[in-house]
């Protein structure tokens, strides 16, 4: 026993303490309310989740092509440009199957909405920016406090607008 309390009590096939355990349990039963939940709080959650794997893929697929293939390193703006449309491909498949739970029924209306709300959020961040640097804010606060700003600008268009409210064709998918 320890000062903590009987935390050497240990499981044999894990080697794990009742306590890691129960934290593990923890961790598991909140991942499955993000996975299952259908709250707005879950949605939310989800499309931040979505909004970093598609950061980390911009940034991934922009690096790749300029640092490893000799076009694009002349061509920053243009790598740039695939590896956003790319990135925003890969956000609209995850958000509208897994965020908002919507299947492939008027997928094409939705890939446009969707389009033009991560250009206007795209838009709103230069904006923001530029605003916070005449401020005199430095460039990564006001880059981060434009990120914020329009992170809850696309998920409330995207809610809303593209992705409207729950239909029998979200129901079915969740279940």
């Amino acid at each position: 026993m320890t000062a903590d309390g009987p935390s050497c009590v240990m499981d044999r096939e894990t080697g794990m303490g009742i306590r890691d355990l129960k934290l593990a349990d923890f961790v598991v039963g909140q991942a499955g309310l993000v996975w299952r939940g259908g709250s707005t709080a879950h949605e939310l959650l989800r499309f931040c989740l979505v909004g970093t794997v598609n950061t980390t893929l911009d940034f991934g697929v922009y690096l790749l092509l300029t640092r490893l293939f000799g076009f694009w390193s002349g061509h920053l703006l243009a790598a740039a440009a695939v590896s956003w449309c790319l990135a925003v491909l890969s956000s609209f498949l995850l958000n509208n199957f897994w965020t908002f739970g919507h299947g492939t029924l008027r997928l094409r209306s939705r890939m446009g909405k969707f389009t033009a709300v991560a250009l206007s959020g795209g838009a709103w961040n230069l904006i923001l920016m530029v605003a916070f640097i005449c401020l005199g804010l430095h460039d990564v606060l006001a880059k981060v406090l434009a990120t914020v700003g329009v992170t809850v600008w696309n998920f409330t268009l995207q809610k809303r607008w593209t992705f409207g409210g729950r239909t029998a064709e979200t129901d079915e998918i969740r279940h």
